[in-house]
């Protein structure tokens, strides 16, 4: 296993120019102003409920600073080396916060990076590449796919010895070597792997403790000492990981590829091109959505807010408590392969060419999707992204792991 710095890669390739945007999220509470370098935020307490209350804005532009060359890039849409800037109004009854937006130009094998942008970014190359990523305390966990040639692994990256990042020569590595190329992996009081072929548990030591054959799919969740797994021809198996007695219902049509679980609420993406709610005390299906195409990805925020991705590029966010307005986001190019929520109101979505983070408490418009936070991409095909304990983003690529965070 290689480590790679974030300054060690070299930009081959087209220059790309980056424009930086000024967004605004209007929130109920009083409001602290701090200083961020030559910008001000307006920080406020997270009200109970998004505030309605709009911003009055005004729009300009500025000459974009040089950008340094790197390999991973986030880049700007609209005239190149611009900056468009908003700047919220605050009233009695709501005030704003100002956050950085940064959109793509163009996709290009060869990017250049405002390192601006980033408070955190640093890539780990691995022997093969992973699917999947599930964040631990400190650490996050990959199952390497080497194919046919044999060598696949469980691989822990732990971080704590970093100092935030900043040391990754003190990153630790453990590896435990499996028979099989897992589609996913989810870490919960013990590692719960998924294969076409198996379903694997291995304990903290990455000790394999029990497998089960079956026709698996690539949804996988754990939750409460239960593995909720997805089924090539529609099933959602439960696994109980104690005694390993699993029982299985059919939600689907076609192949299960992503499973979430928030208590005894079961959400489950399909090829046949919708998204289940599975209730599991009534066990049975609460609420079904159509999107139109293969649906790729789900998530619930634990606050009614459902997310949902497809093989259109599309997403698709659901308030829960009205299933029947879905709002449609026809922002990636290619399929999205995966959806994970960090709290509330930020998720991230993955396609194969971009890491993208929206957070759904921003209210104001503009030439973009109003929930349009940051963009990251770079890396080749991006299969999954997930939160770390201190907000980092992890993706995984065919190039590795990649570790990032925006400027804040």
């Amino acid at each position: 296993m290689t480590l790679i710095s974030a300054g060690s890669q070299e930009c081959a390739g087209s220059t790309v120019q980056c424009a930086r945007s000024w967004r605004t999220r209007t929130m109920a509470g009083r409001a602290t102003s701090t200083g961020t370098g030559s910008a001000t935020r307006v920080q406020a307490a997270r009200p109970e409920r998004r505030s309605e209350w709009g911003t009055r804005v005004s729009e300009t532009s500025m000459t974009c600073p040089s950008l340094a060359s790197r390999s991973m890039g986030v880049v700007g849409t609209g005239s190149p080396g611009t900056m468009a800037v908003r700047e919220g109004c605050e009233s009695e009854e709501t005030s704003t916060e100002t956050c950085e937006t940064y959109v793509p130009e163009g996709l290009c094998d060869g990017l250049h990076v405002n390192e601006g942008a980033y408070r955190v970014l640093e890539y780990v190359s691995l022997d093969w590449p992973s699917q999947t990523v599930d964040a631990c305390g400190d650490a996050v966990l990959v199952a390497t796919n080497a194919g046919s040639g044999g060598g696949a692994s469980v691989v822990r990256l732990g971080f704590a010895a970093t100092e935030g990042y900043g040391r990754m020569e003190r990153l630790s590595v453990e590896r435990a070597k499996v028979d099989a190329d897992y589609n996913r992996l989810r870490v919960g009081a013990c590692v719960v792997c998924v294969s076409d072929e198996s379903l694997d548990v291995f304990d903290g030591a990455l000790v394999l403790r029990t497998s089960t054959r079956g026709a698996f799919a690539h949804g996988l969740a754990v939750d409460d000492g239960r593995a909720y797994c997805g089924g090539r021809t529609g099933e959602l198996a439960v696994a109980d990981l104690g005694c390993g007695r699993m029982s299985e219902r059919h939600v689907h049509r076609g192949a299960v590829e992503s499973v979430d679980v928030h208590g005894e609420l079961v959400f489950t993406a399909s090829c046949d091109g919708a998204v289940c709610v599975t209730d599991m005390r009534a066990r049975e299906c609460v609420h079904r959505r159509e999107l139109g195409c293969e649906a790729n990805a789900v998530g619930f925020n634990g606050d009614g807010c459902v997310v949902c991705g497809g093989e259109s590029g599309s997403l698709w966010v659901v308030d829960m408590r009205m299933p029947e307005c879905a709002e449609e986001i026809a922002w990636h190019r290619t399929p999205v392969s995966s959806v994970r929520w960090r709290d509330a109101d930020v998720f991230v979505s993955c396609s194969d060419e971009q890491v993208v983070l929206w957070d759904v408490s921003f209210v104001d418009e503009w030439e973009y999707h109003r929930y349009l936070s940051f963009v990251h991409q770079g890396q080749r095909y991006y299969k999954e992204a997930v939160f770390g304990a201190d907000g980092a983003v992890f993706t995984t690529s065919y190039d590795g792991v990649c570790v990032f965070a925006p400027v804040e």
